[in-house]
């Protein structure tokens, strides 16, 4: 039917699952790569170092950005998943109780 979705049994929590481990090996390699570049501004004066940690001021902001929006996802697949599962249990009880009054 158009407009009606179906999952594969554990698929959008495999998604969600993935999405998890993704943005959790990026927030590693950032916390790595913000250290190193950190490291370079050290030591830095003047308003070539000021503009330096203006930029890597704004760099952090938009990679929370990034790893937020994977957050969000992920709770979003999962919020999925469990309204999925609800609405096939109240199916499979509305077929149980036809079936009951069918004898």
């Amino acid at each position: 039917m158009e407009g009606q979705l179906s999952a594969a049994e554990g698929a959008i929590l495999r998604g969600a699952d993935t999405v998890s481990s993704t943005r959790e090996e990026l927030r590693g390699r950032l916390k790595t790569l913000e250290s190193q570049i950190a490291a370079m501004g050290k030591g830095w004066d003047g308003p070539a170092a000021a503009a330096f940690h203006l930029l890597m001021g704004a760099w952090t902001v938009s990679s929370r950005t990034v790893t937020d929006a994977l957050e969000d996802f992920e709770a979003k697949l999962r919020g999925a998943q469990q309204k999925y599962e609800a609405t096939d249990s109240a199916e499979a009880d509305v077929y149980t109780s036809i079936a009951k009054s069918l004898g």
